[in-house]
């Protein structure tokens, strides 16, 4: 999973895709690490859309992001589909939920 830390590299990556999955999330946050487990099992599978990307933002370092997509509830995941927003889930979410949510 790529990290993004500046406003450039997140726009890089958004634009580097069809389809992007940013995950907006704190080291500190229970339900973050567990949605994480659950997209690094997923990630490259035929569970989710081939080419997917995925990258994650960590809140408490890039604060600028966090603002400018509004997050108020970590974690939030944020489908991107050429380069603009098509969808978000906000807190945790089981591995079927957020397959489905992918898909």
């Amino acid at each position: 999973m790529h990290t993004i830390i500046e406003d450039k590299d997140f726009n890089d990556f958004v634009s580097s895709s069809p389809k992007v999955l940013i995950k907006f999330f704190a080291t500190w946050c229970g339900p973050c690490r567990m949605v994480s487990m659950i997209l690094e099992e997923i990630e490259g599978t035929a569970l989710i859309p081939e080419g997917l990307k995925i990258a994650e933002v960590n809140v408490d370092n890039s604060a600028f992001l966090a603002g400018k997509f509004n997050i108020e509830t970590i974690p939030t995941l944020i489908l991107f589909e050429n380069g603009v927003e098509k969808s978000r889930l906000t807190g945790f979410a089981s591995k079927q939920k957020i397959i489905d949510f992918l898909n």
